[in-house]
């Protein structure tokens, strides 16, 4: 209305309190599909829900673990459930996508704490430490 009234573009971004590339934007896009154009289209991307013939969570695969479900590894990464996923219920998946996956499905996202393969044991660290002097 204001660009037909003779206003200019500087003035209607003034009045919209947008960018002058975003009111210069919405006026083309109002002159070609009308005053209904203004809006974005709606944009379909890819199905996020698994459909009916798959399960909708695959938490039975990440409690049996890596080995179990033919990877050589005992922790879970998510290159590993990408991989998992495509295997089992046929999506494809880049490692990226799967790292919320488990935080959604209630697991926590840790790893085992690091351990040296020649570290001491409990029991080597208990003998090792100095014992008090027995008292008289």
């Amino acid at each position: 209305m204001m660009r037909r009234e003779g206003t200019a573009i500087r003035g209607i971004e003034g009045a919209l309190h947008r960018p002058y590339p975003a009111a210069r934007n919405w006026l083309m896009r109002a002159v070609r599909h009308g005053p209904g154009g203004t809006c974005d289209e709606r944009r379909d991307g890819p199905e996020c829900r698994p459909s009916p013939g798959r399960p909708a969570r695959p938490r039975n695969d990440l409690i049996a673990g890596p080995r179990e479900c033919g990877f050589g590894h005992g922790v879970w990464t998510a290159r590993l459930v990408a991989g998992r996923a495509g295997k089992r219920y046929g999506v494809q998946y880049a490692g990226r996508g799967m790292h919320g996956l488990p935080d959604r499905i209630g697991f926590s996202s840790r790893r085992p704490r690091p351990r040296h393969p020649k570290a001491a044991s409990g029991h080597e660290k208990n003998e090792f430490k100095k014992k008090p002097a027995a008292r008289p």
